[in-house]
């Protein structure tokens, strides 16, 4: 989504002051992402059914993955936070679905 261009947007100000700033190219992204899959498709580089038929496996692996990056951005939040919209409540669980960071980035890329 970096290298799609696209029209900045400014988010809400936080209570902090900071001022989150995004790039407005999601729906492009989005069709560039069907685009290059019906172009696989077409030219025969794999099978259309292939998101079907490892739907088990993709559903499996991207549950694992959300809740290793979910705990990995909650040690983030707690020890090095982006912005000072940061802060727990003492309560693990809650802050682990929660969340500890208001606007969390990692490399430079808005993960939240």
């Amino acid at each position: 989504m970096r290298l799609v261009p696209g029209k900045e947007y400014i988010g809400p100000t936080s209570p902090t002051g900071h001022v989150p700033k995004y790039k407005e190219n999601g729906v492009a992204s989005f069709f560039i992402s069907l685009t290059l899959f019906f172009a696989g498709v077409y030219f025969g580089l794999y099978n259309g059914g292939i998101i079907y038929d490892n739907s088990g496996i993709l559903l499996s692996s991207m549950n694992l993955f959300s809740l290793i990056f979910v705990g990995l951005l909650y040690i983030k939040g707690r020890t090095f936070p982006s912005t000072k919209d940061c802060g727990t409540t003492g309560n693990l669980v809650f802050d682990y679905y929660w969340g500890t960071e208001l606007y969390p980035r990692i490399l430079g890329w808005d993960v939240k």
